[in-house]
């Protein structure tokens, strides 16, 4: 009888460890959806940056596949995903891609790192979308088109760490649920479009390290009153907006 469950059991386990060593077939078939999405998006698929999903296929390890990374568990954890539709020869013109392309990267729950950057993408920040990605620590948007303002539902990443979401077309206030992402060292916002005052709880984030509110349209005063909670901030840039700074503290003077 043991000589007969042998092979079988020999078979099935042999069988298995292709799948065992593979990425998860949900996260695989999100990622071939994008990559689907985005080719029948582009006109110009023969760009150079495109090419660079050609190891993007069914019969490989999405884990052995460009632009990803995977953790020890052969979970997708890091998605490099910037200047994907850049056109090659340059300066061919740039394709409209909107935001609702990124849908299918959503279902990826267990990212930790995604950049999107300079890729051209047009329309709102998918709120629900990002909502779903609480693992993330990095986040990159910037180069993009994005318009209207950070959705509420962005606040709920309160493990980032790396925030940059700068040269975009965002609007609206830097309201107080800023002070939800405490974990937070950097983050750049510059080049949008941001008006009204900051609100104080962005100066309490203790984790902070480096701070681009330039080239926005930002105002109101700087001064004593605004008292930085971070011992760690070494690099604040608020050039270009529309701040009377007369009073303000010396140590942070420099670093305008």
């Amino acid at each position: 009888m043991l000589r007969l469950m042998f092979p079988i059991f020999f078979f099935f386990l042999i069988t298995a460890i292709p799948t065992l060593l593979s990425c998860p077939i949900h996260q695989k078939q999100a990622l071939l959806h994008f990559k689907s999405t985005l080719t029948s998006t582009i006109t110009n698929a023969s760009s150079y940056e495109l090419l660079q999903l050609k190891s993007w296929n069914q019969t490989s390890d999405c884990c052995s596949w460009e632009r990803v990374n995977c953790d020890g568990t052969r979970t997708v954890t890091e998605l490099h995903l910037d200047v994907v539709v850049f056109p090659v020869p340059y300066p061919n013109p740039v394709p409209v891609v909107f935001s609702n392309i990124l849908a299918p990267i959503f279902y990826i729950r267990s990212l930790k790192l995604l950049d999107i950057s300079g890729n051209s993408l047009h329309g709102d920040i998918p709120g629900d979308g990002f909502a779903n990605l609480t693992e993330l620590v990095h986040l990159d948007t910037h180069y993009n088109y994005f318009s209207g303002s950070i959705p509420r539902q962005f606040f709920r990443l309160t493990n980032l760490s790396y925030l940059d979401m700068g040269y975009n077309w965002l609007e609206g206030e830097l309201g107080p649920e800023f002070g939800l992402l405490t974990n937070l060292t950097v983050l750049r916002l510059s080049a949008n479009y941001f008006q009204g005052q900051i609100s104080s709880h962005l100066f309490k984030l203790k984790s902070l390290i480096f701070l681009d509110l330039s080239y926005n349209n930002i105002e109101g005063k700087l001064g004593p009153e605004l008292e930085w909670s971070s011992k760690n901030l070494t690099s604040l840039s608020l050039c270009g907006n529309h701040f009377k700074a007369k009073g303000i503290l010396v140590a942070k003077e420099s670093l305008l």
